[in-house]
């Protein structure tokens, strides 16, 4: 079982929170985000190793740093390269993958862990966790690589069901807090404040919160 770690391009990334944080402190979020979630994943015994798929520059050397291999990302949109990973995958011989996002800062290792043994015992199957709010995926094991379509976005984890069933595979989900938190909008960075996020996020969100005390331009928060 391989993870599968999408990362957009860093300098478009989470538009949504533009209203609180200025351009460089997202970056400086999906960096840290991406580092944390990279290094749970080199932690994870049941894994067989991490692929980053990205155009990203900043993100590929994360990934190398972490021990990760790196795709290119040659095809445009999540589901494109999501396929694009899965069939790069089934090439090299692997049973299986499962897509871990870059922006749950909360995960940990036993969370990765439950969901490979989830997924143990099936030669077609699908493992899903769902986001917080029981709409979007933010975990999905599929057996063999690609065994349906990818349906990332809007009402995802529905899709997903129904894709997997679709495709004859075996269904199975799981609600797992460090895997539902994926940070988009200003009240999940709200959420966050109040977990137990990766070090680098942690740190960063307390270099914050200093500044915003005494100069909030500093710490990058905007208003």
């Amino acid at each position: 079982m391989w993870a599968v770690v999408p990362v957009k391009e860093i300098g478009d990334a989470k538009q949504r929170l533009a209203d609180h944080l200025d351009p460089v402190a997202r970056r400086d979020l999906v960096e840290a985000m991406l580092a944390d979630v990279l290094e749970v994943l080199a932690s994870v015994p049941s894994l067989d190793g991490v692929v980053v798929v990205t155009r990203d520059p900043r993100a590929a050397r994360l990934a190398e740093v972490a021990g990760a291999r790196v795709l290119e990302e040659t095809k445009d949109g999540l589901n494109a390269a999501l396929e694009q990973a899965a069939a790069d995958l089934r090439k090299s011989g692997a049973d299986g993958l499962v897509v871990v996002p870059a922006d749950i800062p909360t995960v940990t290792a036993a969370d990765i862990d439950a969901v490979v043994a989830l997924h143990a015992g099936a030669d077609r199957r699908v493992s899903l966790v769902s986001d917080r709010h029981g709409e979007g995926t933010n975990c999905m094991a599929c057996s063999p690589p690609g065994v349906c379509r990818f349906h990332f976005g809007a009402g995802s984890f529905a899709a997903h069901q129904a894709a997997a069933r679709e495709a004859g595979a075996q269904v199975g989900s799981l609600e797992l807090a460090g895997i539902q938190l994926d940070v988009d909008t200003d009240a999940d960075l709200e959420a966050l404040a109040s977990r137990q996020p990766g070090p680098g996020t942690r740190g960063l969100l307390d270099r914050w919160a200093a500044a915003e005390r005494g100069a909030p331009a500093a710490a990058g928060v905007c208003g």
